[in-house]
């Protein structure tokens, strides 16, 4: 945001013109979106594969990626960033 932008929404908070709880996150006053924390160049998935402690493989044969609720069959996740196998396991595990 630009110093007249954060100048121009003080102005408006003080004159309680201003509403942040009606914006969204990715909204300025002018419409434009700006970086948000989670937002990424991989259609906006939260998490890097670090975040997450992505394995490869699963420690628990029960808890692998094929049997989460976030597993795409194309070999991606709608959670993490970048290829998922299979067999890999993260901490965002959730059952089907």
């Amino acid at each position: 945001m630009t110093h007249y932008e954060q100048g121009y929404v003080r102005y408006m908070k003080l004159a309680g013109l201003y509403k942040t709880e009606t914006k969204k996150r990715s909204e300025t006053p002018y419409g434009k979106k700006e970086a948000a924390h989670g937002d990424s160049a991989e259609g906006g998935k939260p998490y890097t594969q670090q975040d997450v402690q992505y394995t490869d493989s699963s420690p628990d044969p029960n808890r692998t990626c094929d049997k989460c609720a976030h597993y795409q069959p194309d070999g991606a996740c709608a959670l993490v960033m970048g290829a998922i196998s299979p067999k890999g396991w993260c901490n965002k595990f959730s059952a089907e």
